[in-house]
């Protein structure tokens, strides 16, 4: 599996709502009780040594490598920074501006 798929199956089996927001410490808690979400995370963010899961840090690194970049019709995002870290969210992008649009391709 390339980098490219491994995200994509980050960003698809987001595990909270559009708009919601959540730590990186909160995703890998739900990673615990969610099969696809912990697979997506493992293949994605593998974790060092004999650990099932990335540690918060790791995954909120690999988080603001990602920010920003649309995949399938969704970014990652970060909303706020703070002492406890990040809240992240996924954010669906909108279709191709007009001007993207009506730009013939080559």
């Amino acid at each position: 599996m390339t980098r490219t798929e491994a995200l994509r199956a980050v960003v698809l089996a987001w595990p909270i709502p559009d708009g919601a927001v959540a730590t990186a410490a909160d995703l890998l808690a739900i990673a615990s009780a969610d099969p696809l979400w912990r697979g997506a995370l493992f293949q994605w963010c593998p974790p060092r040594g004999r650990e099932l899961l990335p540690t918060a840090r790791a995954l909120g690194c690999m988080l603001s490598r990602v920010r920003g970049i649309a995949l399938d019709g969704f970014t990652i995002a970060v909303v706020l920074r703070g002492a406890s870290g990040a809240l992240w969210v996924r954010r669906r992008v909108e279709a191709l501006s007009a001007l993207e649009a009506s730009t013939p391709s080559r």
